[in-house]
């Protein structure tokens, strides 16, 4: 089959049919535009192509840049590598396929900043970091923190949990963000020095923290954040975190949830030596994203409340555990 090739000269039409034709293409068509030369970076940049997109950074070997467009819900992969992009949407079908295309002007450095000039992003959505047990390329961080100097990161994002220093590293250098996650870890036990480089991290200030591992719950105990979400923890723990924040060792955090896979939760454990009120089944109850009714009311050590939800999702096969602080924005009844 011969291959046609457009004769058509895209670039002497005028600006206000140019800003036409550019807006119904696609990013990965608009992208490869942007880098024809500085000129057509800078139309991109001036007419605003990726006004709305999001912009995510995933450390791996190379890097990869992910840019969402929630306009039309889809998301792409930009992937440098020995002077060639590849270009490929999340989702391929028939009319968003991926592409390779010669880039040969731009090392990783120029790449990056080529992305960020053009986008614009008033923040990075997301920044993850993947296997830093096996290896830390201190040359990509050193030149991803000068990078993003001074855009604040929605959510900074790790993999697992070795390598405690790196990890150390990465959060003093990129807070402070809103969402701090751990995802995957495996390792159940820590060293002193671990626990220690641990705590550093824990003690900064965020909005969420997510653990989707392991973490101890004295360390747990030293998270400085207003909302937790974490997915292992025993039902004993979870009735002992709970005393402690009743008590008013947590007066910062507002809301907290749990799930569990396969089984309920046994909540005498969970409420064991806790005195709380059962609301009538009749009270509407929005907790974060839930819509319910009912659960428990828990008088804390000052004069705010906590109410308690446990819920079962048959579709899914889980229980969740809800705990929100009155008059947090977590929480509203009779919506």
């Amino acid at each position: 089959m011969d291959v046609v090739v457009s004769r058509f000269h895209l670039l002497r039409l005028p600006q206000k049919s140019l800003k036409n034709v550019l807006l119904i293409m696609g990013i990965i068509e608009q992208f490869c535009f942007s880098v024809l030369s500085n000129k057509t970076k800078q139309f991109i940049r001036d007419i605003g192509v990726f006004e709305n997109v999001k912009l995510c950074v995933h450390f791996s070997d190379p890097v990869k840049y992910e840019i969402y467009d929630p306009i039309d819900n889809s998301t792409f992969w930009f992937l440098l590598n020995n002077g060639n992009v590849s270009a490929s949407p999340r989702y391929p079908n028939a009319h968003r396929v991926s592409i390779v295309f010669s880039a040969s002007q731009f090392d990783a450095k120029s790449w990056l900043k080529h992305i960020l000039y053009t986008i614009n992003p008033s923040e990075i959505e997301s920044l993850s970091f993947f296997r830093t047990a096996q290896e830390f390329n201190e040359r990509q961080f050193q030149m991803h923190e000068d990078c993003l100097k001074g855009l604040s990161i929605s959510v900074l994002m790790f993999e697992n949990m070795n390598q405690m220093q790196h990890i150390v590293k990465i959060v003093n250098a990129f807070m402070p963000t809103r969402q701090l996650a751990f995802l995957g870890g495996s390792q159940d036990t820590f060293t002193s020095s671990e626990l220690l480089a641990f705590r550093q991290v824990l003690c900064q200030e965020t909005l969420h923290r997510f653990f989707e591992m392991h973490v101890p719950l004295n360390e747990l105990l030293f998270t400085n954040c207003s909302r937790i979400s974490t997915t292992i923890l025993t039902e004993k723990e979870i009735n002992m975190f709970l005393k402690h924040w009743i008590a008013g060792f947590k007066p910062e955090l507002e809301y907290f949830s749990i799930p569990k896979q396969g089984t309920h939760f046994n909540q005498d454990i969970i409420l064991e030596g806790i005195q709380y009120e059962t609301a009538p089944i009749e009270r509407k109850v929005r907790i974060l994203n839930k819509y319910t009714r009912g659960g428990a009311d828990i008088q804390m050590s000052h004069e705010s409340k906590v109410t308690i939800i446990f819920d079962f999702i048959f579709a899914f096969n889980y229980s969740m555990i809800y705990v929100a602080v009155h008059g947090s924005k977590y929480i509203s009844f009779n919506y």
